[in-house]
Order: structure tokens, then C-alpha cells, then sequence
């Protein structure tokens, strides 16, 4: 079963570290969904617990198209860059190992993808996104301007300040190319993840979105990130993809937010100053691509009151 020689519809995409007790329930999610045409992409990145004997026994089960391999530890972004050459679904969702699909989600996901599909629009959108809803019933974020709202990711984001993670559904195809991992990127060797967001954007810049109101996701209240190595290792990594997504989002969506979300600027300045120092780096010899004499000013302004904060917080 692990052989597909058919182009699918989705393939839904889990990456997982030490998971195995999570991911039987994302398994019966997986059995529960209404539209059946899907495969079920797993990478291993490198787990020491059953996670090889329990998806094993998915598959031996018979009852999901489910592919699998085990990597060495390297992060999520290194598990992306496998599957998204996997991939034999037209449509990818990905859906974390400690959280579950509704039974509706590949339903509502193929509706709004066949209604754009027999538009004379398709071309311009590359995802559609849905709502994530935590255990407990609440709704991740705030709402949309309208129950079904076509947009670029920037505008939502700064202009209409939509909040909270959304569940999306991509094309293939932009996932190989606009919104693909780097092949190299700034600190990978040293970073646990090169954050999706980025990506998201860089594909949102080119291509639209429709937004839906839509449930699609049941996002666990416990969830945390294990997609890394120690404890100590974790929290240095993290901050390491922190330092790269603020570098990133002030390459590369500065304009948008100084157009419609200054607040967040600062809060960028803010963050790469507290990261760089709690990583004993100089902010004023980070890697940016292209310097802005704005961003130099206000860096040199926060500097000391950053720092202090930084020196109280330890």
C-alpha cells in the first residue's frame, strides 16, 4: 500500500518526533473523513519511541493510502523538503501529530477547490484556509471580514489583522516552487525549523487565498513542538528560528506592515534586539539582505532599554 501509482486528490501530510501515543488519534481522524480520496504522507524525524511499529500497523491494517519514512533528526523543515517530493495529491494539508481533522475537513477543502476550479479565477489562488478550534470548542483568532473572504495572506494579516493560525489546503505545485524550503537558508545549522509562515507569504505575495469560516482542524490545547533534540538544544534552536523569522518578515513584508501594522514593526525591532542578545549576537551584524536606515535608527533606540529588560529576565 505504501506504492501509488495514481494521482490523489489530497495527500494529507503529519511530520512527527516521539508522537506515538498521539498519532492514532490523527489515524482515526483520517478514517472518520467523508471524502476518501487522500493519502496519508508520514515523515519520521528520527523518534526513538514505537512510532515505526504503530504506523506500521496502520498500514498493515489496509484501510488508508498511507506512505512512510524515518529520517534522521533534522527538523521540520527537513521532513518538508521530503514529503513535498512525495506529494502525489493535486491539494496538500498537513496536520500536526498531536492534533486530528474534523470528519468534514477533505469535504469542505474539495468544495471550495471545485467551486474555484470551475471559476475563471483559479490560477490566481494557490490555498484555501479554514478554521482551527481548540478541544474546548473556541475558535482559534478572530474572524474573518466576511464568511468567505478572497485576499492576499499580507492584507488579512496587516490590514484587516486577522489573529490566530488557520488550516490550510495547498496547491502542490506552488509547494514545490514559490513556497518550498530553501535549498540553504540563514543559521540552519542551527535552527530546528525554517517557520512555514515565511514561506506562506512568499507564495501569498503572487497568489491569493480564499479564507472560509469553516472548521477543518481540532488543534490540541497541549500541543508542543518536539521536533528537535534535548531540552537545553531545543531552547537555543528555538530562538535561532525566531532570529530567522524576524530577519525574514523585516526582508520581506516591512513595506506591508509599515503600511498597516507599525505596531508590529516595532515589535519586530523589539525581538530582534532581546533575541540577538540572548543568543550573543550583535544585532547590528545580522545577516539582512538589504540595509534600511529605519531599521538601523530604531535598533540603535531600543538598544539599551532591551538590553535592560533582557539583563532583568536573565
Amino acid at each position: 500500500m505504501n506504492s501509488i501509482s495514481t494521482i490523489l486528490r489530497f495527500s494529507v501530510f503529519t511530520s512527527t518526533y516521539n508522537r506515538a501515543s498521539f498519532l492514532t488519534k490523527v489515524y482515526e481522524s483520517l478514517l472518520r473523513q467523508t471524502y476518501q480520496n487522500f493519502e496519508w504522507v508520514i515523515i519520521d524525524d528520527g523518534s526513538t519511541d514505537n512510532t515505526d511499529s504503530l504506523i506500521q500497523n496502520f498500514i498493515d491494517k489496509g484501510k488508508l493510502k498511507i506512505r512512510y519514512i524515518k529520517k534522521e533528526n533534522g527538523g521540520k523543515h527537513t521532513a518538508w523538503r521530503i514529503a513535498t517530493e512525495m506529494f502525489r495529491g493535486k491539494y496538500v494539508l498537513s496536520i500536526d501529530s498531536d492534533d486530528s481533522l474534523t470528519p468534514q475537513a477533505l469535504e469542505i477543502f474539495n468544495k471550495h477547490w471545485n467551486e474555484l476550479e470551475n471559476s475563471n479565477v483559479y490560477d490566481e489562488f494557490w490555498e484555501v484556509k479554514a478554521r482551527n478550534m481548540y478541544e474546548n470548542g473556541r475558535i482559534v483568532g478572530n474572524a474573518l471580514p466576511k464568511d468567505i473572504f478572497d485576499t492576499y495572506a499580507h492584507i488579512l494579516t496587516y490590514k484587516f489583522k486577522v489573529t490566530g493560525d488557520l488550516h490550510g489546503c495547498r496547491k502542490t505545485s506552488v509547494l514545490r516552487n514559490e513556497a518550498k524550503v530553501p535549498d540553504n537558508f540563514m543559521f540552519e545549522d542551527k535552527c530546528s525549523n525554517f517557520q512555514e509562515s515565511i514561506r506562506w507569504f512568499r507564495a501569498g505575495k503572487k497568489y491569493k487565498t480564499r479564507y472560509v469560516e469553516e472548521v477543518t482542524s481540532i488543534v490540541s490545547l497541549a500541543a508542543e513542538d518536539r521536533l528537535s533534540s534535548s531540552d537545553n538544544k531545543k531552547i537555543k534552536k528555538n530562538f535561532y528560528n525566531s532570529l530567522v523569522n524576524v530577519i525574514y518578515k523585516l526582508h520581506e513584508s516591512r513595506e506591508d506592515i509599515l503600511r498597516w501594522d507599525k505596531r508590529t514593526y516595532f515589535e519586530l525591532i523589539a525581538k530582534t534586539l532581546y533575541v540577538s542578545f540572548r543568543l550573543r549576537k550583535n544585532p547590528f551584524k545580522l545577516p539582512f539582505e538589504k540595509f534600511y536606515i529605519l531599521d538601523h535608527f530604531f535598533l540603535i533606540l531600543g538598544f539599551f532599554p532591551i538590553y535592560i529588560l533582557y539583563k532583568i529576565r536573565g
